[in-house]
C-alpha cells in the first residue's frame, strides 16, 4: 500500500489494478474466501488471478515490478535510505499474505459456497482478460527490450 502511495507521484492508474478489480466485478466476488469457489475450478483462471496478484505484489519478473524500481532509484539517488528500508519491509509482509492466499487457493480443498447464480465463463470476455493480464505480467519484457 505504502508503494502505492508514493508511486502516485509517478503513475495515477494502473493497469493491473483496474484488470483485477474487473475479475472482482465480473465473478462478483466480495471477499477472500470466495475466490476458492467454484467460480475459479477453471485451473487457467486460477492461476492467471494468483499471478496477477504477485504481480500486484511486485515481484521482480512480472511489471508490477516496474513502479517499485522506479520508486527505489529515485529515493536511492535522493538518499533517502530509510524510506527505503521501511518501504522493502512492507513489501514483504504484502508478499506473504499474496503468498500465503496463493497456497491456499491451489493446495488447499475447499467446499463449495452456496450461491443463489451460476457464473458461466463467457469465452471472449475470457481471452480479453487472459490477453490483458499477459500483456500486464509479462510488460517487464517489453520494457527492458
Amino acid at each position: 500500500l505504502l508503494w502505492m502511495f508514493v508511486n502516485l507521484l509517478f503513475c495515477s492508474k494502473s493497469f493491473l489494478s483496474m484488470i483485477i478489480i474487473m475479475l472482482f466485478n465480473m465473478y462478483k466476488l466480495y471477499h477472500i474466501n470466495q475466490l476458492f469457489s467454484f467460480y475459479f475450478n477453471n485451473k487457467v483462471v486460477k492461476f492467471s488471478f494468483m499471478l496477477n496478484l504477485l504481480s500486484l505484489g511486485g515481484l521482480p519478473p512480472f511489471l508490477g515490478f516496474f513502479p517499485k524500481w522506479m520508486v527505489i532509484e529515485n529515493l536511492s539517488s535522493s538518499m533517502q535510505y530509510n524510506l527505503l528500508i521501511l518501504m522493502t519491509l512492507m513489501t514483504l509482509i504484502t508478499l506473504y499474505f499474496y503468498l500465503r492466499m496463493c497456497y491456499s487457493a491451489f493446495m488447499l480443498n475447499y467446499i463449495e459456497m452456496n450461491t443463489p447464480f451460476m457464473m458461466m465463463f463467457n469465452k471472449k470476455i475470457m481471452i480479453i482478460y487472459l490477453t490483458f493480464s499477459f500483456i500486464s505480467m509479462m510488460g517487464m519484457i517489453y520494457i527492458s527490450m
